[in-house]
C-alpha cells in the first residue's frame, strides 16, 4: 500500500528517458485497447451466434491476454526503466477499456444484468474523476488493498464465466464422483454468470467505499 497522501509537485513526474519510439511496456498497454474489438466479435460469434467453440476459446485467450499485461506492464516499465508519464495515465484507461468491453459483452449475452455492470461503471468514473481533480491539484490519492483486490476479483470473474462456458464439468467426469464445478446447461450458465457478476460488483462498490473513506482527508483539500 502507498504511504500516506500527500501534496507534491509533477504528480506525473517520471525519470527522464532518451529512449525513441513506443516503450515495450506501453505496447502491452496498448494491446488492451487494440484487442478490444477482437474480443467482442469472438465473444459475440460464440456465445451470442453459437458459430462454436472456436470462438469462444479465441474470447477466453483474449481475455487472459488482457489481464496478463495488465499484470505485466507495470514491471515491466520499472524493470526496463521505462516508466512514462503516459504510460501512468494510459494504464487505467487501458484497463477501463478491456474490462468494460467484457462487461458490455457479459449484458448481451444474459451474462450479467444492468445494475451489476452499472455499479461497475459507477465506480471507476467516480475515481478516474477523482484522480483528475487530485492531479491538477497536485495532490496524490493514495491507493488502497481493496482496489487491488476489486481488479483481482474482476479478474477471475472475468475468467471463470468464460471457462465455465467451455468446461461445464471439471474434472470431465468427476474423481470418485466429485467434481469442483458443473454447468448443466446454458440457462444454467447465464444463471451462474449472473451470480458471479453479482459478487463481483459487491467488491467492487466496497472498493470504491474504502478509497473515498482512505482518502477522506486528503478529499477536503480539493478545490471541487
Amino acid at each position: 500500500m502507498e504511504p500516506a497522501t500527500s501534496v507534491r509537485t509533477g504528480v506525473f513526474a517520471a525519470a527522464p528517458s532518451s529512449r525513441r519510439g513506443i516503450r515495450v511496456a506501453n505496447l502491452l498497454t496498448l494491446s488492451r485497447i487494440a484487442l478490444a474489438p477482437v474480443f467482442v466479435w469472438s465473444f459475440l460469434q460464440g456465445h451470442v451466434v453459437g458459430a462454436g467453440t472456436g470462438a469462444q476459446w479465441t474470447a477466453l485467450a483474449v481475455a487472459l491476454s488482457f489481464e496478463l499485461t495488465d499484470a505485466f506492464d507495470g514491471w515491466v516499465a520499472r524493470r526496463r526503466n521505462e516508466v512514462s508519464d503516459f504510460g501512468k495515465i494510459l494504464d487505467p484507461v487501458a484497463d477501463s477499456i478491456s474490462r468494460f468491453t467484457v462487461f458490455l459483452c457479459f449484458l448481451v449475452a444474459g451474462y450479467a444484468d444492468v445494475w451489476s455492470v452499472a455499479i461497475i461503471f459507477w465506480r471507476d468514473a467516480v475515481v478516474s474523476m477523482l484522480r483528475v481533480v487530485s492531479a491538477g491539484s497536485d495532490v496524490v490519492l493514495a491507493a488502497r488493498t481493496t482496489g487491488k483486490a476489486k481488479a483481482v476479483v474482476q479478474a477471475v470473474g472475468i475468467i471463470a464465466i468464460l471457462v465455465f462456458g467451455l468446461v461445464p464439468v471439471f474434472p470431465p467426469g468427476g474423481v470418485a464422483g466429485i467434481v469442483l464445478w458443473r454447468v448443466d446447461d446454458p440457462a444454467h450458465h447465464r444463471e451462474v454468470a449472473r451470480w458471479i457478476m453479482w459478487g463481483v460488483s459487491i467488491v467492487t462498490a466496497v472498493s470504491l467505499v474504502d478509497y473515498l473513506r482512505g482518502n477522506r482527508e486528503v478529499l477536503r483539500r480539493l478545490d471541487i
